[in-house]
């Protein structure tokens, strides 16, 4: 399934620079056990807010605040390491049990199985983490536990000692769900000499794994403990079965002591937009542009500004190039003008705005800031060279959860800056609305009907006794699936002429949009030269050569061509030509045009490349022919050409085509503008040989629609197909269901699909159908030729599963039909 995908250049980013600070950040070895990470600790915990989010706990404080309850405690793991019998703490044994680098311990070491560790040495009755493969101080891990229980809130007590001459360090403590790595974390003092310690887990799961290790040094660990208050465990929501879009069964695991279970199935509020744009369109300027009629103005709902406060030069630009969005930007043109949101209704996940300098120099620059835990925080700076002199986009991503404010500043030296179209992201709400609230079930399953389709649901499920209840299981989603979608039933065409036909299917339960494509398959009557691609771009308007338009980061082209899936990134245009540019290649971005998908596998696989070209700060192109292997991309064939400021005639030819490849076409020299016009590809085909190419694309509501056609030539063959999809209520897909097979279009002047005198051939479900009232002789052939059926004598009505997808012909008395599957 193809989406139609049109990118705004909102995307473009450009770098930021952190606050000068040089923070020396600790590592911390990720639960999964996966590359070193980086965090911070408390002392720099307020540092860099916004690049590097962080869960940070005070040294020396348990994580978990809730004090043990009166009651019976269960305890839940215990190891004295007792069978580490070998060396001591003067001098442990000097091989790892885990070898050389993370695995389990062996079984026979430890009371209960499971332990896992790097750099962990017996040292006579307690454990020595000493030093790990990857260089560091040895680490341990407990079994997958489950701490479900209580709330999951879980009591640890250890024994530990650093190693020998170390006064002091860090512990830390880190605990997760082994099916959901990530989870929580703390570091605690520690000091010399054999010290008792207790500190308090809380957000524990039904498999929870926990990890030790000291900061800079060595230590001995020993008598580790985990205790719990008695309890139901939580139960473990499973993925919802025989979801049909109105109803499914839900299911968990038996939780021992429960009676119950409690059932809630909700959706999410989605009212809350995912990112509000501000583009200042609600200000009106004054009759001289460069000042704000404040009368007139409005403000908007999610930011507020000031420029005229510390500066009286200009509080807007209204020139064409200064601002982004039609037809103004702010003017930071003093220290101290400002732009802010308001306080967000959900937190910030990222923050995007478009800066132009006007003639900032010096040690002019923004200063992004935050408000995070009850002030305003620096925590980035944007200087004058990072910003393009043409104008772009600065992106901030990863923000920390918990901000919901930003400031952007200007501190000026020399000159001024224009600033448009901030872009705040927002996280998704975690506000329920419930469809079912707290149901009690007494099984381990219950069927929930009367859902909507079009909404995500979820559910979760809590354990429950008389006396009392589990923590909430983890939500599970209620989703369609693609084949619970289904596929749409491809009906004859009608309205059927030589410059169009209506399209028609039915209706798929559950999908309320289509996905559409016409394909067009040309049969070589005689050899002959088929094109690929054959445009002038005539249907292209906007800009000129000098002044082109640049609306999106890439997009589709459909709208321009006779063909589908043309695609196109860092594009421009002008009247009547096509442009790509490299004028962000420094932060990755290239222009470059390419076609679909393809077999070009015919005419011997050369493809023939003709076009008009001009260049601007580009010396040469490149045309390459790419294909598979394995599902790796493969270079089969690349020509470069010299590029001149002037329109210029190119040609060449590619070797090596397959029956899955596709065509693109870059400067790869210089950061300017490549303009085609005139754009040819074709192949030279023999007799009988096809080629197919995506001819229409669109996506619907309805049933049914009308398919343009430009030219039809003899030999060619018009077939469609849909896949059903449903959407949400913002547009987005939910699920996309596989796409049907071809029906193909008895277009006048190209190839017939069914006669007069009832005969016809037909494809439905990959299976082929021939209609032979007269009872005449049959026979089917690929497109290389290749006879996969014959029949002198067939009978009035003959079905075949056709092997795979292609173009068929297929004969019936004298009379020919060709297929597609």
């Amino acid at each position: 399934m193809r989406q139609k995908t049109t990118i705004s250049l909102l995307s473009l980013l450009l770098p930021v620079a952190m606050s000068a600070q040089d923070v020396q950040l600790p590592r911390q070895r990720p639960h999964d056990r996966a590359a070193v990470q980086q965090v911070r600790l408390h002392s720099v915990e307020r540092q860099g807010l916004g690049l590097s989010p962080v869960s940070v706990v005070p040294l020396g404080m348990t994580h978990g605040m809730k004090a043990p309850q009166a009651g019976d405690e269960v305890e839940v793991l215990y190891e004295d390491f007792s069978k580490f019998t070998l060396g001591s703490e003067s001098e442990p044994e000097a091989t790892s049990l885990t070898g050389d680098g993370a695995d389990l311990i062996p079984d026979e070491y430890t009371l209960q199985p499971g332990w896992f560790g790097d750099g962990v040495y017996q040292a006579g009755g307690v454990a020595y983490l000493g030093l790990a493969s990857d260089g560091y101080p040895g680490f341990l891990n407990t079994p997958p536990m489950d701490l479900s229980a209580d709330g999951g809130n879980a009591r640890l007590t250890f024994r530990l000692n650093l190693a020998e001459g170390v006064t002091s360090d860090y512990l830390y403590i880190g605990w997760s769900s082994t099916s959901e790595p990530g989870g929580d974390y703390m570091f605690i003092d520690v000091t010399a000499g054999w010290q008792d310690y207790e500190v308090q887990l809380d957000g524990c799961s039904a498999a929870t794994q926990i990890q030790f290790y000291t900061y800079n040094n060595f230590c001995f660990i020993d008598d580790i403990r985990i205790l719990q208050e008695e309890g139901l465990s939580t139960p473990v929501a499973y993925e919802p079965d025989d979801y049909d879009g109105s109803s499914f069964t839900a299911s968990w695991s038996e939780v021992g002591g429960a009676t119950s279970y409690l059932l809630n199935v909700f959706t999410l509020d989605s009212s809350l937009p995912s990112e509000v744009v501000e583009t200042f369109d609600g200000i009106v300027p004054a009759s001289d542009g460069k000042f704000i009629d404040d009368a007139q103005s409005t403000n908007s709902e999610y930011f507020e500004y000031d420029v005229s406060t510390n500066g009286t030069s200009r509080e807007i630009y209204t020139t064409s190039g200064n601002y982004y969005s039609p037809g103004v930007s702010l003017a930071f043109d003093a220290s101290g003008d400002y732009v802010q949101t308001v306080n967000m209704p959900a937190d910030i996940t990222s923050l995007m705005f478009w800066v132009k300098p006007q003639g900032a120099s010096g040690e002019s620059k923004i200063v992004v800031s935050a408000f995070y835990d009850g002030s305003w925080m620096d925590v980035a700076e944007l200087t004058h060279e990072q910003m393009a002199a043409e104008g772009g986009f600065v992106n901030l991503s990863g923000i920390t959860s918990g901000i919901r404010q930003f400031r952007l500043t200007y501190s000026k030296d020399v000159g001024n800056v224009a600033i448009d179209d901030l872009t705040i992201g927002l996280a998704e709400s975690e506000e329920r609305d419930y469809f079912i609230e707290r149901q009690e079930v007494t099984g381990t399953s219950c069927r929930v009907e009367g859902l909507d389709p079009s909404q995500t649901y979820y559910y979760t499920v809590i354990a429950k006794n008389s006396d009392i209840e589990s923590s909430e299981s983890a939500p599970v989603e209620v989703a369609l699936t693609a084949d619970a979608l289904g596929i749409p039933m491809m009906l004859p065409a009608t309205d059927v002429t030589g410059t169009g036909f209506t399209a028609n299917w039915e209706a798929v339960e559950n999908a309320n949009y289509y996905s559409f494509y016409t394909y067009l398959a040309h049969v070589a009557t005689a050899a002959e030269r088929f094109y690929i691609l054959d445009t002038d771009f005539a249907g292209i308007s906007g800009g000129t050569l000098d002044n082109p338009s640049m609306d999106y980061m890439y997009t589709y082209l459909d709208e321009y061509l006779d063909r589908a899936d043309w695609y196109v990134e860092m594009p421009l245009f002008a009247d009547g030509v096509l442009g790509v540019t490299n004028l962000y290649s420094d932060f990755g971005y290239y222009g470059i045009l390419m076609s679909p998908q393809l077999d070009l596998s015919a005419g011997g696989g050369r493809v023939n490349v003709d076009m008009t070209v001009m260049g601007t700060d580009i010396s040469s192109l490149t045309v390459q022919l790419v294909g598979y292997d394995g599902g790796n991309e493969v270079l089969l064939d690349s020509e470069q050409m010299a590029v001149g400021p002037d329109f210029t005639r190119l040609s060449c030819t590619l070797e090596g085509a397959t029956d899955y490849c596709y065509i693109s076409i870059y400067g790869d020299t210089g950061s300017g503008n490549l303009f085609f016009d005139d754009l040819s590809i074709w192949l030279d085909l023999s007799a009988g040989e096809v080629v197919e190419v995506p001819y229409y694309y669109t996506e619907t509501t309805g049933t049914s629609t009308y398919v343009p056609i430009a030219t039809v030539n003899d030999g060619d063959m018009f077939a469609y197909c849909a896949a059903a999809l449903l959407l949400d209520d913002e547009g987005n897909v939910m699920v996309a269901g596989d796409y049907s097979d071809f029906m193909v279009v008895d277009v006048p002047g190209g190839v017939d699909g069914h006669s007069a005198d009832g005969r016809a051939a037909y494809v439905t479900d990959g299976v082929l159908t021939v209609d032979n009232p007269m009872a005449e002789a049959v026979s089917v052939h690929g497109a290389d030729g290749v006879c996969i059926y014959s029949a002198r004598q067939a009978g009035t009505h003959l079905t075949m599963e056709l092997p795979r997808a292609g173009v068929y012909v297929v004969k019936v008395g004298d009379a020919v039909f060709k297929v597609m599957r």
